[in-house]
């Protein structure tokens, strides 16, 4: 009964680690996709009309008058939306890897307990189980810090093109 027990636990914990992975890559990812969305339409918030009065001896017209900023409302809105969908995707991946960091603690002092009844926990050395705390929080810190560069970049950009109304 242990040795199914053992291999159960094995099992779910491959099974963590390679969500885990998933979980980060796709995160991050997504995450980057909507930030380009998000920079572009930041850009795009303010647009100025060139003037092509001077060329061909003024045969598209106009006057010499240049012509004053517009602010795009739809631009803003599809900014401030992929904001709200990173923000989201980023707090729940970084909620998921801290309870599965919980989950793992756990699975790992199940696993001690029974190598302390098998009487082989000598041959284990449970610092390991610390470095896989370690790296949860290492990808926790990262997906944080992707989520922050890809929410500061887009309103920084945004509030540079208000500046030119």
């Amino acid at each position: 009964m242990k040795e199914k027990i053992l291999e159960q636990m094995g099992k779910e914990l491959k099974l963590a680690t390679r969500l885990d992975l998933v979980i980060t890559v796709v995160g991050i990812l997504v995450t980057l996709v909507f930030f380009g969305l998000a920079a572009g339409a930041a850009a795009a918030t303010v647009t100025q009309m060139p003037n092509l009065s001077g060329l061909a001896g003024g045969l598209f017209g106009g006057s010499s008058n240049p012509q004053p900023p517009e602010f795009s409302v739809s631009s803003t809105i599809i900014m401030f939306v992929t904001l709200i969908i990173i923000l989201i995707i980023n707090w729940y991946a970084i909620r998921t890897l801290l309870k599965n960091k919980a989950q793992r603690a756990k699975l790992n002092e199940g696993l001690l307990k029974l190598y302390k009844d098998e009487t082989v926990d000598q041959y284990n050395d449970g610092s390991i189980y610390k470095t896989y705390e370690t790296r949860y929080s290492l990808f926790a810190v990262i997906m944080g810090s992707v989520m922050a560069l890809s929410i500061i970049v887009p309103l920084v950009v945004f509030i540079d093109k208000l500046t030119e109304l």
